[in-house]
């Protein structure tokens, strides 16, 4: 991507491929481009499953809260006794979305927005969010091309703001 600095380039599976940072005026955090894989399965079954993530500073801290589509993966994405699933009172978003918030469980009520459900609600099937220690974390769960890695570079950066005015 223009503008962006190589860091390190992986060949070893199940580890980061590539990463890349991009200095961004006024933020004391780096925008940062990676994508990881993980193997499963073996012989005839194995599988590489892709990760590719984009994570946009955010000026402002706030509670960490993680957000995974329920329909994608091997098995449905499921709450834990350890951190439950959250629901925010949406109930298209709390049907498509686990939403984990570890810290406050009251958080993702009060800092999911309708302007934030519906933004992340209109993305990829396939992209999940983390949003936590000061980044906007797009994730997508495949490899992608250079028009979907600008396409998550704006999703991220986008989200970025909406979640710094809250």
């Amino acid at each position: 991507m223009e503008g962006m600095q190589p860091l390190a380039l992986f060949e070893a599976p199940g580890i980061v491929h590539w990463h890349a940072w991009k200095r961004i005026d006024g933020e004391v955090l780096p925008a940062i481009v990676m994508q990881h894989s993980y193997v499963t399965g073996g012989g005839r079954n194995t599988r590489e499953h892709f990760r590719t993530l984009v994570a946009w500073p955010v000026k402002q801290v706030k509670p960490e809260m993680w957000l995974r589509r329920t329909n994608v993966g091997i098995t449905k994405a499921q709450a834990t006794p350890e951190v439950p699933d959250v629901i925010v009172g949406d109930a298209t978003f709390d049907a498509t979305f686990l939403i984990q918030s570890p810290g406050d469980v009251t958080a993702p009520r009060r800092l999911l927005t309708p302007a934030i459900r519906q933004f992340i609600l209109a993305g990829p099937k396939r992209e999940a969010w983390t949003l936590a220690r000061g980044y906007a974390c797009c994730i997508f769960h495949a490899d992608v091309a250079a028009d979907g890695l600008l396409t998550m570079l704006r999703r991220a950066r986008t989200m970025a703001e909406m979640w710094a005015k809250n």
